[in-house]
């Protein structure tokens, strides 16, 4: 970890989590995880870290699950969040205060990862120099960005990717999307590839298992405190039937999405999978299937298999990004 020249703060605001980490300029570090929907804003959570550690802070940077506007204004969008950088100088006496798109600070955090910080789903081992980069990553939602090197240096650029149309690519795709039309419209890629959406997935096969009345079938599950974790894992374990039908489908979509958002970017050199989900279902993605489904693109398939696949398993990776990204503009 970079150790910054003023007292640092850094956090990774998402709709599930809030991760803050403190960076002094003298090798200190402190760091607490909250439970974003638990609270009213961002601000009150900042202040009790301040108060708890009792720290002085001079900068802080934060990579925000949502739109961001102009560095000074963001938007959490899956919590009623309205953030202002202003509010949190005045208020919480910093100096200055930064908001980044969380997929901006992914990308910022890439040059900061080690090799044990990532394995690979496809080596083409490229010989390019700076190679450009999608990254795409599932969680409470769906993050997107292009990672370009211009100028002498790597540019993130964000977007709200995960909120365009999911195309459904079989027969049993073009079913759960004219299931989930019946209640939600448009279907959006965010709705399938993050954790809501697998629960999607898992409620549409259990309507295929069950019938009508699935629903009371799988009250308990859905009355979780984290439903998308019971299928995900029971998936991966083969213990629930249903799960490891909606787990398939989710790794299936997944990879038919990467190769779509690379075809966006293209011509690229590398795609970084990261988000909460992904390294918690490796084993599904480290597959011969996952990257024929990736590079399933009609005459485009050739061309992605020539692209290197690396799935990110640093957790702090947003947080290094927002760190890195406010020393960059010092």
């Amino acid at each position: 970890m970079l150790v910054p020249s003023l007292n640092t703060l850094i956090g990774d605001i998402g709709g599930t989590n809030t991760r803050l980490m403190y960076l002094g300029s003298n090798g200190d570090i402190k760091r607490k995880t909250y439970p974003s929907q638990q609270y009213s804003d961002l601000i009150t959570i900042v202040q009790s870290f301040i108060e708890d550690y009792k720290l002085s802070i001079e900068r802080a940077s934060f990579g925000v699950a949502g739109p961001v506007f102009d560095e000074v204004k963001a938007k959490v969008t899956n919590l009623p969040w309205h953030l202002e950088a202003k509010e949190f100088e005045q208020k919480l006496s910093i100096s200055k205060v930064k908001f980044i798109n969380d997929f901006m600070a992914v990308g910022y955090g890439i040059e900061l990862l080690s090799d044990e910080d990532y394995c690979y789903i496809h080596d083409n081992k490229t010989t390019v120099n700076n190679p450009n980069a999608a990254i795409i990553g599932a969680g409470t939602g769906l993050g997107v960005a292009h990672r370009v090197f211009i100028e002498g240096q790597y540019r993130i650029l964000t977007s709200e990717t995960g909120h365009s149309g999911f195309s459904p690519e079989n027969n049993q795709q073009l079913d759960l999307h004219a299931w989930l039309l019946q209640s939600i419209s448009p279907v959006s890629m965010e709705m399938l590839l993050s954790g809501p959406g697998l629960v999607n997935i898992f409620r549409y096969f259990s309507y295929i298992n069950y019938g009508d009345n699935y629903e009371q079938n799988i009250a308990d599950i859905l009355s979780l405190a984290d439903p998308a974790k019971y299928i995900s894992e029971s998936g991966l374990n083969k213990v629930d039937e249903v799960c490891e039908q909606a787990l398939n489908c989710f790794v299936d979509i997944y990879a038919s999405a990467i190769g779509d958002i690379a075809l966006h970017y293209y011509p690229i050199e590398e795609i970084y999978i990261a988000g909460g989900i992904a390294a918690k279902i490796k084993s599904k993605l480290v597959t011969d299937d996952f990257v024929k489904h990736m590079h399933n693109k009609g005459k485009m398939s050739e061309n992605l298999s020539r692209i290197t696949i690396k799935l990110v398993e640093q957790g702090d990776i947003g947080l290094y990004g927002a760190l890195n990204y406010i020393i960059i503009q010092e």
